[in-house]
């Protein structure tokens, strides 16, 4: 049976709201559930369920701006609140409640009472049923958020309303509480207004709290707890609490402070200032923190400013349109009709736009004119005038804490502008590293291709800053503007920023540039603005030009002009000495080796390059092919011969070996004996952990145990034990491939030769990644490369890092080869999804990436997330950009060997699916 609290605020939520969100606990079902289906109204609200386990803030986002109030009901458990936490400040603007179940124990609200505007407790049962009253309310006419916790276990019945006097009473005007007069009617010395004109001046939040309690006590006829204000002898804060007075020792000694702007900052405010005078608007501007709280100046809440501001405009527009075709019906006058349908056409310009809408405003309120949409104008009155909205930030947004934010903007496509200050003087860059630069939030933002990007630096070029701003504001996306200002302390000088930007911008380290998508083509979308920069590049260009000329008219200069004697005299002696040393190394007692690889992704050919350096090292003439390059006539002359095979697939071969697999596996079946003075030894590299299950154990290593079996059947003589290499293994593959090469050593003989030379360096991927120049190597040329459908193979490695795969189709291979054509090449992408948690926008844009970019098709892995096949080269940019704008990515998916629950996401399908999703939760 449910408790009077929670039947009092369920009612009141169903009878307040247009929308409620029904959000499940741990137990699936919510208690809210029974309740809100019981209940009936001449206009119910939408009801939605949340799963455990869903993006509620998301789900709030996505609804529609315009409905007047959003209501959400559940249970206080902290994964559920905590992950609600950063969707509330891009909430700022919603007209949304949120009441919290809590029994007792207020641990688990508390963390979200910085990022919502009001909160509001309930002890009673009675209580609950006003105070919902006064958040659905307070959340309509002020368009905020608010939160209101009561207490599951409040004691007492209540009061209940006429549910007929809801609706009127959150639709009826604001009106303004009297000086002097608590919200219940009471006045005195007590009261927060008979301070204001000495210590106290009131917050925003205040007045808005009166008025709204003002309206709740006309229409319940009982007493709203007031407002109290205490004085200490030095103010330093003030406390405000509902109910009996604290005592003076309880006021908190910390107050929100307006954060201090460093005066250099001033340098590029100043000109925003200057060249939008009354229509720029700073969103998270540091003097909101005064009425908003320090969640002001997050550019998180500044997004979701943006948003509403967008919304609103946008509902404004609607309206006007809507007054103009209701023109006929309402007899609108000449003169208004002129004015809709000019503020129509000059909408984006502020100044027209600002001063047509004073005059429409003028013609509605004088001609009285009776319409919704008229009044919808009326309300909307501040959106005439379009502002140029900006969000000032500094570089730490380009840092992987940060970059979110980033990611979020760019991706939303919402009409913004960005100004990222960097503030690292040239002279302190990395003292470890001084060429590394830190993320390119540029390059970052251009990679989009959405969003108009910008590198500017004020003490270097004014001009370049003035036209960058401008064509921001005009710009109709994001717009990302970098903006160097280096300073250490507010005490450097103007001289010494100057001297510090002059050295950035003429090396090369703070790039001046435009990029600007909306222009037609690509070469005009890029403006590099660096004089110094394009003085050399032109320098470097016009030189090449005259190579290029001296080469075409003499054409014996050419080699003289790309090399010197002396390099070509160096590199004739280090051929000379190179074959020299080998032909020593012949010379030696050892018998020839052959080494055979079969690799997909390269580790099974770096191991046998391991192998054919060692062995020279010990005096064998070694010789390294992949499997299929080696025919099968000439492997039955050869007398020792080590296979080294990945495994791909579900136990499969590598692409370069299926073919020698093929004829192993045809001459087994006609019982051939193939060879006769083979000797050979085998090592297999796989994954133990690939398969979890019992029964597909097998394939761990499968190629490699399939073909050491195979060449014993066709007469080889295995001369070292088959050698397994297990990604599991400590020390990976390596601590298999130990134990094996002693082995062969001890087989051919020369397991005491003394090895002094140093062995070079494995390359790992850590090394690869280093010399790639961030994970870039040669790809961005290899995509404009249409002679082929692959990647070079040395981007092969580089691409995984990328969560991308290079595939091709294998029911095909034979009959292009047959053909003479290359495989028909094509690209697997797996999608990093934090926490395998998809929002329903989300699903969908995979879908349409899948059907746009691949095969028509997607999976769904059990490393929670989505893999696309069938994506072909020049689809793998859009591909990737379309993930991206989606709020996804894909850095670091391929080459891992975790496995996660993958689980159905409907629990309401049947008793079984609701079970597996429980447990599914549960790990």
């Amino acid at each position: 049976m449910s408790s009077p609290t929670l039947s009092a605020v369920a009612k009141i939520s169903f009878l307040s709201s247009d929308v409620v969100l029904d959000v499940a606990g741990a137990k699936v079902h919510s208690a809210f559930s029974p309740l809100l289906s019981t209940f009936h109204a001449y206009r119910s609200p939408k009801l939605i369920s949340v799963p455990n386990g869903a993006d509620l803030g998301l789900r709030i986002s996505k609804l529609d701006k315009g409905i007047p109030l959003i209501t959400v009901v559940l249970h206080a458990e902290r994964d559920t609140l905590n992950r609600l936490i950063p969707a509330l400040s891009s909430l700022a603007g919603t007209p949304l409640v949120i009441n919290v179940a809590v029994n007792g124990d207020l641990s688990d609200v508390l963390p979200l009472r910085a990022s919502v505007d009001f909160l509001i407790h309930s002890a009673t049962a009675q209580l609950a049923h006003d105070n919902a009253l006064l958040a659905a309310r307070l959340a309509r006419t002020e368009r905020v958020v608010v939160l209101h916790v009561f207490q599951t276990d409040g004691g007492g019945s209540f009061k209940d309303i006429d549910e007929l006097k809801v609706k009127p009473f959150l639709a009826a005007p604001k009106s303004q509480a009297t000086n002097g007069t608590h919200a219940n009617g009471h006045g005195g010395l007590e009261t927060l207004d008979s301070f204001t004109d000495s210590t106290v001046q009131e917050d925003a939040r205040i007045l808005q709290y009166n008025e709204a309690a003002l309206a709740t006590l006309a229409l319940l006829q009982r007493p709203i707890l007031p407002f109290h204000y205490q004085e200490t002898g030095s103010v330093k804060s003030t406390l405000i609490t509902l109910g009996p007075t604290i005592p003076p020792d309880a006021i908190p000694e910390k107050a929100a402070q307006v954060p201090h702007i460093p005066k250099h900052e001033s340098a590029y405010t100043k000109v925003l200032d200057h060249v939008f005078g009354d229509r720029l608007e700073i969103i998270n501007s540091p003097s909101l923190v005064a009425t908003k709280g320090e969640v002001a100046t997050r550019p998180e809440y500044a997004l979701g400013r943006v948003e509403a501001h967008i919304a609103e405009r946008s509902a404004l527009q609607s309206a006007v349109e809507s007054l103009l075709g209701a023109s006929r019906e309402i007899e609108l006058s000449q003169s208004l009709h002129t004015l809709l349908a000019k503020w129509l056409e000059v909408r984006s310009d502020g100044a027209r736009g600002g001063k047509i809408g004073q005059e429409i405003i003028k013609e509605i309120e004088a001609q009285a004119i009776d319409h919704p949409s008229a009044q919808t104008i009326l309300s909307l009155r501040h959106q005439f005038n379009a502002t140029s909205q900006w969000i000032i930030g500094s570089d730490a947004w380009s840092y992987d804490l940060g970059s979110s934010g980033l990611h979020h903007a760019i991706a939303s496509g919402l009409n913004v502008n960005l100004l990222i200050l960097d503030n690292t003087p040239y002279t302190t860059r990395s003292a470890a590293d001084p060429e590394k630069r830190k993320k390119d939030v540029g390059l970052y933002a251009m990679n989009y291709g959405n969003s108009y990007v910008s590198s500017v630096a004020i003490y270097s070029s004014y001009g370049q800053v003035l036209r960058t701003l401008m064509e921001a504001d005009k710009f109709e996306g994001p717009s990302i503007v970098l903006a160097y200002l280096p300073y250490t302390s507010e005490d450097d000088s103007a001289l010494n920023i100057l001297k510090e930007t002059k050295l950035a911008v003429d090396s090369g380290y703070w790039p001046l540039y435009r990029w600007n998508p909306s222009k037609s083509t690509a070469a005009e979308s890029f403006s590099l603005d660096s004089e110094a920069i394009k003085a050399d590049l032109q320098e470097f260009l016009d030189r090449q030009n005259h190579i290029s000329q001296l080469v075409t008219s003499e054409p014996k200069l050419a080699a003289e002009l790309v090399t010197s004697l002396g390099s070509k005299l160096a590199e004739a002696r280090s051929q000379k000495a190179t074959a020299a040393y080998d032909a020593m190394l012949s010379g030696l007692d050892g018998p020839p080796l052959t080494i055979l690889y079969a690799s997909d992704g390269g580790m099974a050919e770096k191991y046998a390059k391991k192998l054919v350096t060692r062995a020279k090292l010990r005096g064998i003439t070694s010789t390294i092919q992949s499997m299929d390059s080696f025919s099968l006539e000439d492997l039955k002359l050869e007398e020792h011969v080590v296979f080294i095979t990945s495994t791909a697939g579900q136990g499969e071969p590598p692409q370069n070996g299926r073919e020698t697999f093929k004829a192993f596996n045809a001459a087994a079946a006609r019982g051939d004996k193939l060879f006769t003075t083979l000797k050979f030894s085998v090592f297999g590299l796989g994954d133990s952990h690939y398969w979890p299950r019992a029964e597909d154990a097998h394939y761990y290593n499968k190629p490699g145990k399939d073909l050491d079996k195979r060449l014993e059947q066709l007469g080889g003589e295995r001369i070292a034990d088959l050698g397994l290499g297990d990604d599991q293994d400590a020390d990976g593959p390596m601590t298999g491939y130990k134990v094996w090469e002693p082995l062969l050593w001890k087989a051919l003989g020369v397991d005491n030769v003394q090895v002094t030379e140093a062995e070079p360096e494995p390359v790992t991927n850590e090394h690869i990644k280093i010399a790639s120049n961030f994970l870039r190597g040669t790809i961005a040329e290899g995509l404009k490369d249409t002679s082929t459908g692959a990647l070079a193979p040395s981007d092969g490695q580089l691409t995984k890092f990328h969560g991308i795969y290079e595939q091709d189709d294998r029911d095909i291979r034979d009959e292009r080869k047959s053909q003479g054509l290359e495989p028909a090449y094509s690209f697997m992408i797996r999608v990093r999804m934090a926490g395998g948690v998809c929002t329903p926008q989300q699903w969908l844009d995979m879908d349409s990436i899948a059907d746009e970019h691949g095969n028509g098709t997607f999976k769904l892995t059990t490393r929670q997330t989505f893999q696309f096949h069938g994506v072909i080269k020049k689809h793998l940019k859009p591909s990737i950009q379309a993930i991206n704008k989606a709020l996804l990515d894909t850095i670091a998916a391929c080459g891992d060997v975790n496995r996660n629950v993958l689980v159905a996401s409907l629990p309401s399908l049947s008793h079984l699916h609701e079970e597996c999703y429980r447990f599914g939760s549960t790990l």
